[in-house]
């Protein structure tokens, strides 16, 4: 799916109410259906134009910063954590610095952090 328009024309507020972290003055967002609930918590992930990573944290601890503040039990998380990582494209880069990552790698560095405070479905 994409969404394409012009500058100022809602595409990030649109994402943004979609997400949950916006508010709409009116009107109905609808995701999902009666078998298939949309949850935004589970459901969305977020990719920002500017890399979210603490510059004195390695990569693997960047994205196990949600699961240290959540209190979920770390050995699970941090394998967790490096299975993500692999499957994003930076398994060998998980011990890196974010100085040490091109900036499409830095982009995608965060993403495994949401799912790997949560148990994996396999």
């Amino acid at each position: 799916m994409a969404l394409v328009g012009p500058s100022g024309c809602g595409k990030s507020t649109l994402l943004k109410v979609l997400a949950g972290l916006h508010g709409h003055d009116s009107g109905t967002v609808r995701i999902g259906n009666d078998t298939s609930h949309f949850t935004p918590g589970r459901d969305i992930g977020m990719v920002f134009q500017q890399a979210l990573l603490l510059k004195w944290r390695t990569i693997l601890d960047n994205i196990l910063l949600p699961a240290e503040i959540l209190g979920v039990p770390m050995a699970a998380s941090r394998d967790r954590a490096r299975d993500l990582i692999q499957m994003v494209g930076l398994g060998s880069f998980a011990d890196a610095y974010p100085s040490q990552l091109s900036g499409g790698m830095q982009q995608r560095a965060p993403l495994p952090a949401r799912w790997c405070t949560t148990p994996s479905s396999s």
